[in-house]
Protein backbone atom coordinates (compact mmCIF):
# COMPACT_ATOMS: atom_id res chain seq x y z
CA UNK A 1 0.00 0.00 0.00
CA UNK A 2 2.61 2.47 0.65
CA UNK A 3 3.81 3.10 -3.56
CA UNK A 4 7.69 1.85 -2.92
CA UNK A 5 9.14 0.04 -5.75
CA UNK A 6 9.37 -3.32 -4.50
CA UNK A 7 11.93 -5.14 -7.86
CA UNK A 8 13.91 -3.96 -10.66
CA UNK A 9 14.32 -6.25 -14.13
CA UNK A 10 17.25 -4.85 -15.66
CA UNK A 11 18.84 -6.17 -18.53
CA UNK A 12 18.07 -4.53 -21.94
CA UNK A 13 20.16 -1.95 -23.44
CA UNK A 14 18.31 0.45 -24.36
CA UNK A 15 14.42 2.13 -24.06
CA UNK A 16 12.05 -0.50 -22.80
CA UNK A 17 9.13 0.20 -25.22
CA UNK A 18 6.49 -2.61 -24.08
CA UNK A 19 5.39 -4.71 -20.68
CA UNK A 20 2.86 -6.91 -20.08
CA UNK A 21 2.34 -9.20 -17.04
CA UNK A 22 0.58 -12.57 -17.14
CA UNK A 23 0.79 -14.10 -13.26
CA UNK A 24 4.38 -14.34 -12.37
CA UNK A 25 5.18 -13.85 -16.15
CA UNK A 26 6.45 -10.26 -17.08
CA UNK A 27 7.03 -9.67 -21.21
CA UNK A 28 9.27 -6.54 -21.99
CA UNK A 29 10.39 -5.37 -25.49
CA UNK A 30 12.65 -2.50 -26.21
CA UNK A 31 14.44 -0.68 -28.61
CA UNK A 32 17.43 -2.94 -28.15
CA UNK A 33 15.51 -5.30 -30.79
CA UNK A 34 14.84 -8.00 -27.79
CA UNK A 35 12.19 -9.26 -25.95
CA UNK A 36 12.85 -10.63 -22.51
CA UNK A 37 10.65 -13.16 -19.99
CA UNK A 38 11.17 -12.26 -16.52
CA UNK A 39 10.12 -14.14 -13.49
CA UNK A 40 7.83 -11.52 -11.76
CA UNK A 41 8.98 -13.29 -8.63
CA UNK A 42 12.33 -13.62 -8.93
CA UNK A 43 13.33 -10.91 -10.80
CA UNK A 44 15.41 -12.78 -13.41
CA UNK A 45 15.26 -12.80 -16.78
CA UNK A 46 14.49 -16.25 -18.28
CA UNK A 47 14.70 -15.75 -21.93
CA UNK A 48 16.31 -13.53 -24.44
CA UNK A 49 14.08 -13.49 -27.65
CA UNK A 50 15.80 -12.38 -30.60
CA UNK A 51 15.37 -11.73 -33.95
CA UNK A 52 13.40 -8.64 -35.05
CA UNK A 53 15.98 -5.71 -36.93
CA UNK A 54 14.48 -2.87 -34.91
CA UNK A 55 13.12 -1.71 -31.79
CA UNK A 56 10.17 -3.65 -30.37
CA UNK A 57 7.31 -1.66 -30.21
CA UNK A 58 4.20 -4.27 -28.68
CA UNK A 59 4.42 -7.30 -26.79
CA UNK A 60 1.40 -9.82 -25.78
CA UNK A 61 0.95 -13.10 -24.35
CA UNK A 62 -1.03 -16.11 -23.73
CA UNK A 63 -0.63 -19.02 -22.39
CA UNK A 64 1.49 -20.60 -24.46
CA UNK A 65 2.46 -17.74 -26.88
CA UNK A 66 4.28 -14.12 -27.04
CA UNK A 67 3.54 -12.16 -29.48
CA UNK A 68 6.10 -8.97 -30.57
CA UNK A 69 5.66 -6.06 -33.09
CA UNK A 70 8.52 -4.22 -34.29
CA UNK A 71 9.77 -1.05 -36.44
CA UNK A 72 10.96 -3.08 -38.78
CA UNK A 73 7.77 -3.66 -39.91
CA UNK A 74 6.94 -7.60 -38.53
CA UNK A 75 4.86 -9.27 -35.83
CA UNK A 76 6.82 -12.21 -34.70
CA UNK A 77 4.63 -14.90 -32.72
CA UNK A 78 7.32 -16.98 -30.26
CA UNK A 79 6.94 -20.24 -28.46
CA UNK A 80 6.51 -19.08 -24.95
CA UNK A 81 8.24 -22.25 -23.70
Amino acid sequence: NSGACIKVLEGHFDWVRAVVIDGSTVISGSSDRTVRIWDRNSGDCTKVLEGHSDSVMAVAIDSSTVVSGSLDNTVRIWDRN
